[in-house]
C-alpha cells in the first residue's frame, strides 16, 4: 500500500513560483504567514548583569539570542575552573505554605483562537515585496513549501468582516511515496552521517514525514478564514498528474504503482513482541507525569479500534527496539510507520482523540529517530493541531495526558535550540493571565503528577523569561526574574510529599569516585519534576539580574547542577532518563572536575544502552567543551 503525499513537486519550487498560476496582468498577492511559535526574536542578549555575590555572572551567562551549534560546542552553560567545584554543602529548605485553589478551565474551542496569519496585496506591476517587518523562521525548502502553498489556497472576499469559515483544503497530491520495498536505503548506523538520524533528505522515513506534517499544517488551519484564490484553485482535488499536464508538465507517476504497494504483514507472534514492548517500556516512559497511566491503560483499548492508532503504537514499539538493538535496518518500524500516516490522514479532519493519540506517538518515534536540531521541525505540525482544537494540560482524560506528552517533548526542543515552545506557554493552562495558571496549578485538590507537571510549566516560563529578556525594560526584567524565581523556590517549598526524596547520602569529603550525592524518589513524577526544578533554576541563576536583593537565600548554581546529574545517576526511571538528556547537557557545561565528568559521560552511555534514546551526540557536545576527555 502507498501514501500518496500532499505536495505536489511543482508547490516545492523557489518562492518567485509562488505566483506560476497567474498571468502578468494578475494583480499579485503578498502573504506573510507568521505563527506565535514559529517567531525568531532577533534582538541579541548581549552582555551578562554584573556579578553578585559570591558568584560571577558573567562567567555563567549563557542563553545566547541564536541557537546552539550542533558541529561547534556552544555553551548554555561555562564551566568553573574549580577541580572542587563539586563539592558544597546542602542547605534545608522551610516549612510548607498554604496553596491557592482555583477551579480547572474545560477544553478551549478552537473558534476562540486568533490566528497570526495576514494577507496583504500589493498589485505593484513589479510583483510581491517582501515585508521588512515580518519574522520568520521558516527556510527550509519543505517550510517554504508550506508557505507557498498557504498562499496557494488562500481565496479572496468582499466583506472580511462577515467572512466565513470554511475548511482549507489540503495541499495537491505528491507524487507517489517509494514503497516499503525501498527501505533498504535506510540502513545505516544511527546518526551516522549527524544530519537528522533515519530523516535523512530523500529517505522515505523524510518524505512521510512532510507528508503528515503539511497534512496536521492545513488541518490545523481549517478553521480558520480564508480568501478566495483564482478559478483552478477551486478545484484541489484535481489528480497531481492531470493539473501538471493542464499545464505541460511531465510526470512520472505510474497509475500502477499503488495496487503493487502493500503494508507490512505482522504476524501474531511478532505482534505480541511489539505491544509487550508498549506496555513494558513505552507506556511507562509517556505515563511518567501521569498516575492514571492513560497510554497504558487507556491508548491499548483505543487501538483495538482504530487501526492508524494501533499501527502508531507497533511503529514506535518497532523503532525503539531498533535503536536498543542498535539494528543497522529500520524497514519494518518504516512499513508501520507508512501504514499509520496511510491510514490517519483521512481521519485528521475529524481531529478526534485517536487522532491526536496517533499524531503525539509519531512524534516520539520521530523524536527517537531524528538529529536533535531537527526536533523543533518535527514537532511543528502536532503544535498547530493541539492548538487547534484548544487542547490544554487541564482538559482532563486522555487528551489531558496527550497534551502533557507532547509539552514535554517541546520544553526539550526549546532547551536544545534556546527558543520558546512550539505551544505558547500562556496557552498551557487557563489561557487567562499567568497568576490564574498558577493557581490552577497550585490547587491542593490535584495530585502529585499535576505538582510536576507544575514544574515542566515554569521551566517553559523560564525559557520563554530567557529568551524575550533583553529585549524588556530594566525594572521588567528584574520583576519578571524575581516573581519567576520565588515561584520556583515556592515550588520546592512546597512539594507534596510524593515528590520529595526517599534516600538521600551526602557527598563524603575526598571521594573522587563518588562525585554526586544519592537522592533516591520512589516515582517518575517526583524524578523527572525535581530535575526540572534544578534545571529551571540553575538558567535563571545564570542570567541573575544585578543588584537583586531577595528576601530567602538561594543555592548556588553549581548545587543545581550536581543534584541535576545526581538525580539521573541515582533514579533508573526510563521515562525519566529521556528527559534528563538535555538537563544533564546544561549542568555537565557547569562541572570541571575530572571525575563529575566521567560520571556523566557514564550516565548518558547507559541512559543510551538500556533505552535505546541516543545520547552519543550530547556526549561528543560535552568531550569537545571540556576538552580533557579522549575516552
Amino acid at each position: 500500500m502507498k501514501i500518496v503525499d500532499v505536495t505536489s513537486k511543482f508547490d516545492k519550487r523557489h518562492q518567485g513560483d509562488a505566483l506560476l498560476d497567474q498571468t502578468p496582468g494578475d494583480p499579485q498577492p503578498v502573504v506573510s504567514i507568521t505563527s506565535p511559535h514559529s517567531t525568531i526574536y532577533q534582538e541579541g542578549f548581549g552582555e551578562s548583569p554584573a556579578p553578585l555575590g559570591e558568584e560571577n555572572n558573567s562567567q555563567f551567562s549563557q542563553w545566547h539570542s541564536e541557537s546552539p551549534s550542533f558541529d561547534t560546542p556552544n555553551s548554555v552553560t561555562a564551566s568553573f575552573p574549580d577541580d572542587n567545584s563539586f563539592r558544597a554543602e546542602d542547605e534545608q529548605y522551610g516549612h510548607e505554605s498554604p496553596r491557592s485553589a482555583s477551579h480547572i478551565y474545560p477544553r478551549q474551542s478552537s473558534h476562540d483562537r486568533v490566528y497570526s496569519e495576514t494577507t496583504q496585496y500589493d498589485t505593484s506591476p513589479h510583483g510581491p515585496t517582501p515585508d521588512p517587518a515580518s519574522t520568520n523562521t521558516r527556510t527550509r525548502p519543505e517550510d517554504a513549501a508550506a508557505d507557498l502553498l498557504a498562499l496557494r489556497y488562500l481565496q479572496h472576499s468582499k466583506t472580511p468582516s462577515t467572512m466565513p469559515q470554511v475548511l482549507m483544503p489540503p495541499p495537491g497530491d505528491r507524487d507517489v511515496l517509494p514503497d516499503v520495498g525501498q527501505a533498504e536505503m535506510l540502513d545505516h548506523g544511527i546518526f551516522a552521517d549527524q544530519q537528522d538520524g533515519i530523516f535523512l533528505p530523500g529517505s522515505v522515513f523524510q518524505e512521510f514525514h512532510s507528508t503528515l506534517r503539511d497534512h496536521l499544517i492545513y488541518t490545523a488551519r481549517s478553521n480558520c478564514p480564508t480568501r478566495v484564490g483564482t478559478p483552478e484553485l477551486q478545484v484541489p482535488d484535481q489528480p497531481v498528474n492531470e493539473r501538471l499536464a493542464s499545464r505541460g508538465e511531465g510526470t512520472e507517476i505510474d497509475p500502477e504503482s499503488n495496487a503493487s504497494s502493500r503494508a507490512l504483514e505482522i504476524t501474531p507472534q511478532r505482534e505480541y513482541v511489539l505491544w509487550k514492548a508498549w506496555i513494558n517500556e513505552l507506556a511507562p516512559w509517556l505515563d511518567k507525569f501521569d498516575n492514571n497511566r492513560h497510554f497504558e491503560h487507556k491508548i491499548p483499548m483505543m487501538a483495538r479500534k482504530t487501526p492508524h492508532l494501533r499501527n502508531s503504537v507497533l511503529a514506535l514499539s518497532a523503532r525503539q527496539i531498533e535503536m536498543k538493538e542498535n539494528s543497522k535496518s529500520s524497514s519494518e518500524s518504516l512499513a508501520l510507520y507508512q501504514e499509520a500516516i496511510h491510514l490517519l490522514l483521512p481521519e485528521l479532519q475529524s481531529k478526534g482523540t485517536a487522532v491526536i493519540a496517533s499524531c503525539v506517538i509519531l512524534c516520539v518515534l520521530e523524536m527517537m529517530s531524528c538529529s536533535p536540531k531537527e526536533w523543533r521541525r518535527h514537532l511543528e505540525g502536532c503544535a498547530n493541531l493541539l492548538e487547534a482544537v484548544g487542547i490544554n494540560g487541564f482538559v482532563g482524560g486522555v487528551e489531558e495526558a496527550l497534551f502533557w506528552c507532547f509539552a514535554r517533548m517541546d520544553l526539550c526542543g526549546a532547551l536544545i535550540s534556546q527558543d520558546t515552545t512550539l505551544i505558547p506557554v500562556t496557552r498551557w493552562a487557563s489561557n487567562f493571565d499567568f497568576s490564574s495558571d498558577v493557581k490552577l496549578f497550585r490547587n491542593p485538590v490535584n495530585g502529585f503528577d499535576t505538582y510536576a507537571n507544575y514544574a515542566v510549566f515554569l521551566c517553559a516560563n523560564c525559557v520563554a523569561y530567557l529568551k524575550d529578556c533583553n529585549a524588556w525594560a530594566r525594572e521588567s526584567r528584574r520583576s519578571r526574574w524575581i516573581e519567576l524565581v520565588d515561584l520556583l523556590e515556592d515550588w520546592h517549598l512546597d512539594r507534596p510529599e510524593e515528590m520529595k526524596p526517599i534516600l538521600t547520602i551526602s557527598l563524603q569529603e575526598g571521594d573522587v569516585h563518588r562525585p554526586f550525592p544519592t537522592v533516591l524518589y520512589g516515582n517518575g513524577p517526583a524524578v523527572s519534576g525535581n530535575q526540572l526544578y534544578h534545571t529551571a533554576m540553575l538558567l535563571m541563576l545564570q542570567e541573575r539580574p544585578s543588584n537583586i536583593q531577595l528576601s530567602r537565600k538561594l543555592k548556588s548554581t553549581f548545587w543545581h547542577a550536581r543534584q541535576i546529574c545526581a538525580i539521573s545517576e541515582s533514579n533508573t526511571h526510563h521515562g525519566a532518563w529521556t528527559n534528563s538528556i538535555q538537563p544533564i547537557w546544561i549542568a555537565g557545561k557547569v562541572m570541571s572536575h575530572p571525575s563529575e565528568h566521567k560520571a556523566i559521560l557514564n550516565i548518558l552511555e547507559r541512559i543510551e544502552r538500556e533505552t535505546g534514546w541516543v545520547t552519543s551526540w550530547r556526549r561528543e557536545d560535552l568531550k569537545a567543551w571540556w576538552g580533557d576527555c579522549d575516552d
